[in-house]
């Protein structure tokens, strides 16, 4: 799969600090889950960050994995607003 870079790449440029998030739902009510910004320092690196966030994805899948049936068209969908 191909994972858009774009947030990633800002992040490095501007050496900001990455939030991740992730919303799923659960006996009917959903949930907007942010990540402590400590599990992802400065950027410096693109593929440092962009694993670390990959990882956090990959946690959430295991958990939830009935909820991310368009996961393989999160890239074409984020491409589209670039």
């Amino acid at each position: 799969m191909d994972w858009v870079l774009g947030p990633v790449k800002y992040a490095t440029l501007s050496n900001s600090l990455l939030v991740p998030f992730m919303c799923y739902e659960t006996q009917g009510t959903s949930y907007v889950d942010l990540q402590p910004v400590a599990i992802m320092e400065k950027c410096t690196d693109v593929n440092k960050a962009m694993q670390g966030l990959v990882n956090i994805a990959a946690s959430y899948v295991k958990r939830h994995p009935g909820q991310w049936l368009h996961w393989n068209r999160l890239p074409e969908m984020l491409s589209r607003s670039e």
